[in-house]
């Protein structure tokens, strides 16, 4: 899940005073069909419904979201007692979309914005409060235990649940990719690897055939980073951390896949991903140029460092 859909997470009891069970729906909402951009939301009153309503804004030319897939999206949450928007991922700079996953714990309202719907579109839903944050409401986002919830989607890209099974044989001389029980990518052995060339080298392990990532595209990716002979990965998102034993308040981290937009990250990763088609597994080869530069990252990325990513591409930004 994503730090948003971990933001969704119900944390308390906190009940509106005076939310009303019953009124208005759907069709006292108006929402405009500016797909792409922070939708306008005009408010007729109080919503409040027994049941979820649903509404295509606009229908997208782009493929139907499969049933065992995610979606990246952008999306906006109202709040229908107070006619308030408590949370819009286009506030970000630059808007960022989100993960949402079938197999996650989502509100219901969330999913029935993506599920059967097609990339490009916008979708409205209206949720009781048990179908959107359940019996606890969401304090964290203003939200009571009786208030009903208005969200609204666009969807950009789909987020598939695992790269292709088409593996390529790598060149002699690649790191070996290791794995544990589960299939999760651990960290890269570097006993029988070449020297680093000193140039950007991009390897396809796993030929994907989903649409092609654009230079300027958001990509959702789950990857592995670590430094030539390093023995521990720096970076990675395929397991869970370790809990941090300085915070032990904090959370919990989750594995899975992120969003990063290729404007924001080593010239290397938007070199080496463009042209990519998703559901790929590639391994970059980045040299310090190309990485974090004479500076580095200290202390685990040093100035002559050369990087290894190990990234699987589950989605880009096709809408």
């Amino acid at each position: 899940m994503t730090a948003l859909v971990l933001g969704l997470a119900a944390c308390g009891e906190d009940e509106s005073e005076g939310a009303e069970q019953t009124g208005a729906g759907l069709d006292s909402i108006t929402i405009s069909d500016n797909v792409g951009r922070a939708p306008e939301v005009e408010w007729d009153g109080r919503v409040a419904v027994d049941e979820t309503e649903s509404e295509t804004i606009v229908e997208g030319d782009g493929p139907e979201i499969p049933a065992d897939a995610g979606v990246m999206a952008q999306i906006l949450i109202g709040n229908g007692y107070s006619e308030n928007t408590v949370l819009s991922t286009w506030d970000s700079q630059p808007p960022t979309p989100q993960i949402f996953t079938p197999s996650g714990d989502l509100p219901a309202g969330i999913v029935r914005a993506f599920e059967g719907t097609t990339i490009g579109s916008r979708t409205a839903v209206v949720s009781p409060p048990e179908d959107a944050f359940g019996e606890l409401g969401n304090p964290q986002l203003g939200i009571g235990n009786a208030d009903s919830v208005l969200f609204v989607m666009d969807s950009v890209g789909v987020v598939q649940p695992s790269v292709s099974e088409e593996a390529r044989t790598p060149p002699r001389g690649t790191p070996r990719v290791v794995e544990d029980e589960s299939g999760a990518v651990t960290k890269l052995d570097f006993s029988n690897a070449a020297q680093p060339t000193g140039e950007l080298e991009v390897t396809v392990l796993n030929e994907g055939n989903g649409p092609r990532v654009q230079a300027d595209d958001f990509v959702a990716v789950t990857y592995l980073g670590q430094t030539f002979d390093g023995r521990q990965p720096f970076d990675q998102n395929f397991t869970a951390p370790k809990p941090d034993p300085n915070n032990p308040t904090a959370a919990p981290a989750e594995a899975g896949p992120a969003v990063f937009s290729l404007d924001g990250v080593v010239e290397g990763w938007k070199r080496g991903l463009t042209g990519i088609p998703t559901r790929s597994r590639v391994l970059l080869e980045i040299p310090p140029d190309l990485g974090y530069g004479e500076q580095g990252q200290p202390p685990d990325i040093q100035g002559d460092d050369t990087l290894y990513f190990v990234i699987d591409v589950l989605g880009t930004s096709t809408a």
